[in-house]
């Protein structure tokens, strides 16, 4: 597979079922938790990139509850299924083989463990870069930023310019993450080039 790049990688190796197609242009992340009020958020997927669903509804019925993408974590361990909504990779070009990942994190209005939940995620997606290399996908270097996307109290006003992702170093893990007004629309490539 020397080839391949990690978008090719993790597009041909992926269970379907937790793949994100991109649809109209579009990848449609969704809030698996019914209470939230920041439930769906449309990222155009404006250069070649792949994303994964980690959230997924736990079914409320049976004896043993499961974590979808992380079975072999007891579910009322605390922390160790806390994980973002979604991860898009994207091939960030060159003959080095380095890539991107975005952790994203959809939440209502306040933050929450949105953190932790960005800094496991990052593990997780750490452990698929270093699989990805082990089968001979070039992929020297991976970097790792957080999208939390929040409805905001009030919403920005309008103006003729949209605003662009700026990201930010959180102060106790020196990790570098966005907050996004969801009443904006954002691209893949702004997320890429503002990284």
């Amino acid at each position: 597979m020397p080839d391949l790049d990690i978008v090719d990688h993790l597009q041909n190796v992926v269970h379907p079922d937790f793949l994100v197609r991109a649809q109209g242009g579009m990848i449609v992340i969704e809030e698996a938790d019914p209470g939230s009020t920041n439930r769906r958020f449309e990222l155009d997927a404006s250069c070649r990139c792949v994303a994964l669903k980690l959230d997924f509804p736990r079914p409320s019925s049976g004896r043993v509850q499961v974590d979808k993408a992380l079975p072999f974590f007891r579910c009322d361990a605390p922390g160790l299924t806390a994980k973002c909504d979604m991860i898009v990779f994207v091939a960030a070009g060159g003959e080095t083989g380095s890539a991107k990942a975005f952790l994203v994190e959809m939440k209502s209005l306040r933050p929450g463990n949105s953190m932790t939940q960005m800094l496991s995620s990052r593990e997780f997606a750490k452990y698929l870069f270093a699989v990805a290399k082990l089968h001979g996908v070039p992929c020297d270097s991976a970097e790792f930023f957080g999208l939390r996307i929040r409805r905001k109290a009030i919403p920005a006003k309008g103006t003729s310019r949209p605003p662009r992702p700026k990201f930010e170093t959180h102060r106790e893990s020196g990790f570098k993450f966005c907050d996004w007004d969801a009443s904006f629309p954002l691209t893949v490539r702004a997320l890429r080039d503002a990284a």
